[in-house]
């Protein structure tokens, strides 16, 4: 009795991940944390990545990408343009 086939050759299943896109970029470390922040706040998951030209000399005073699933993109937008439109809040971002 053979319990275990290697003749059965399967395919691994398809990727399942989710597409990962930048959402908008903050102008430093800090005001990306702020912003992922308040995307975590409001159940979207979120990550930062630092960009610019040498990502590691100086990566805190370097900008940083907000990256979301795209599922999310459109939700993010909403969330973070309700805080760019109040004055109250100075954060710098593109």
């Amino acid at each position: 009795m053979r319990w275990f086939r290697r003749d059965r050759h399967t395919s691994p299943p398809p990727s399942s991940s989710p597409e990962i896109v930048p959402v908008v970029t903050a102008a430093n470390q800090m005001d990306a944390d702020l912003l992922r922040g308040i995307l975590e706040a409001h159940r979207i998951p979120a990550m930062t990545r630092p960009g610019g030209i040498g990502a590691g000399y100086i990566v805190a005073l370097q900008p940083h990408d907000i990256l979301v699933r795209a599922d999310d993109l459109d939700r993010a937008r909403d969330v973070l343009a309700a805080f760019r439109d109040d004055d109250s809040v100075k954060l710098l971002w593109r």
